[in-house]
């Protein structure tokens, strides 16, 4: 097993921004490096530096993806605007002088020649330094070609590709593994016949890495089955999970079932996120009433059957399992609440209300306190304990609010308040551009904008 490190050379770097001292002397805009500055490049040596002295691998992956604003910032303001790719270049050329001086194999992420945002002009001739391989990455499309004719298009540039696809466990705590069988089945096979010799599974932790990171075995798995045989075969892939993992294909993607119902589409529906808006959704300013109103499946009842599903699972991680469980119980409670209030306050049901109020709202508490919990548990089974207070702000956020929309209520039910404003104002769109025709469900994977429109920083 050959480990090699992978770190940022050029964005993607906001968490290392954090720190204000840091982000005034490194930052050009956004999470982009300030290149062209001595500082910066002595900061990328000590990384280097530091890396070599602890892998005993000559490669290392330098990042450089989605800079969106490269060069857009403070560089623009000391140099002038420039095309991206002359920036993007230069600071090639500097960080592969850098890596000659550790005897370092770089690898850089190949979508800044290649993305709407910083895309070589057609008969554009442009020279990526020697020695520098590029690493096509893509986890999107469903079908073989699409990936033949990117893969042509960066061999183009005469370096040495390989290819990078995905785990699919950064949409929320729900794992899209459909995603990752489809995208991975497509994006491996041409891999194969273009003769790529490597290949990587990503496993992003996007917006607070809230699912386990043991979901993305699923992914791991799949790309050694493919790895070693020339056709995929559904119940041999079942097997392979069985005997490495303890479940079942049916078992995994029974995590999935969270965001993708059985009864929808399981192409068109693939990247819905439903699971996540019902979890974090206010219920007084829900963002996502439509798609409650529009939902053409009994969504709790759904939920409520999966908990029991993962419950009665005698392989795979008892932590994890418990955890799905945990979560679906609570998306059973929490799922149609805000509608539910909505209409009681428009009808002036008042029984309704009071029942909401002693019944399923503090269950509700309780639920997002076994969440917690559980959560917790496979976090620390897994990883650092930093960044799970993350989380842990959040969730208990959420069973605060839970409270505070209690006390509201009963205000309104004691006639302390005549009204609440709160459920006074009309409920828009939250995605007026999107264009599906599916209405129960939607693609949205932001905890906090979700949680509240107004800003929680400034």
């Amino acid at each position: 097993i050959e480990l090699v490190p992978c770190v940022q050379t050029l964005a993607h770097l906001n968490q290392f921004f954090q720190w204000e001292h840091i982000n005034s002397q490194y930052a050009d805009l956004a999470d982009v490096l300030h290149v062209g500055r001595e500082e910066t490049y002595t900061l990328i040596d000590q990384m280097l530096a530091s890396l070599s002295s602890c892998f005993t691998t000559k490669r290392i992956h330098l990042g450089m993806d989605e800079a969106y604003d490269l060069g857009r910032g403070h560089y623009l303001d000391q140099v002038g605007l420039r095309p991206k790719t002359d920036i993007m270049l230069d600071h090639l050329a500097r960080i592969k002088t850098l890596c000659d001086r550790y005897d370092l194999e770089p690898i850089i992420w190949d979508d800044m020649f290649f993305s709407w945002y910083n895309q070589v002009g057609e008969g554009e001739k442009i020279a990526i330094p020697e020695g520098i391989s590029l690493m096509y990455w893509d986890y999107y499309q469903h079908n073989t070609q699409a990936y033949l004719d990117k893969i042509a298009q960066r061999r183009s540039l005469g370096a040495q590709v390989s290819f990078a696809g995905g785990a699919w466990r950064w949409t929320g705590y729900t794992p899209h593994h459909r995603k990752t069988l489809v995208a991975s089945l497509a994006g491996l096979e041409a891999a194969r016949q273009t003769g790529i010799q490597e290949v990587m599974a990503t496993a992003w932790g996007d917006d607070s890495s809230e699912s386990p990171f043991e979901v993305a075995v699923f992914g791991l798995v799949l790309y050694s089955y493919l790895d070693s045989n020339a056709d995929y075969v559904e119940e041999e892939f079942s097997q392979w999970l069985s005997f490495f993992t303890g479940l079942s294909l049916s078992d995994w993607l029974k995590q999935g079932e969270l965001d993708l119902l059985p009864e929808w589409d399981q192409l068109a529906c693939i990247d819905v996120t439903p699971s996540k808006y019902f979890f974090y959704q206010d219920l007084l300013l829900p963002m996502f009433m439509p798609q409650i109103e529009s939902m053409d499946v009994d969504y709790g009842a759904r939920m409520a059957k999966l908990a029991v599903d993962f419950d009665a699972m005698e392989g795979g991680n008892p932590a994890v399992n418990q955890f799905y469980s945990d979560y679906a119980l609570c998306l059973a409670n929490k799922w149609n609440l805000p509608y539910l209030i909505w209409q009681a306050y428009h009808a002036h049901d008042r029984q309704t209300l009071a029942e909401l109020v002693h019944g399923r709202l503090p269950q509700l508490i309780a639920d997002y306190d076994r969440v917690l919990q559980s959560r917790r548990q496979v976090w620390l089974q897994e990883a650092n304990p930093f960044g799970l207070e993350i989380l842990e702000y959040r969730i208990g956020g959420l069973m605060t609010r839970t409270q505070a929309v209690i006390s509201r209520l009963k205000d309104y039910l004691s006639g302390r308040v005549d009204s609440l404003p709160e459920l006074e104002e009309a409920r828009l769109n939250p995605l007026p551009t999107d264009q599906s025709d599916f209405k129960p469900a939607v693609n949205y994977n932001r905890a906090l904008r979700t949680m509240s429109r107004s800003r929680m920083t400034w």
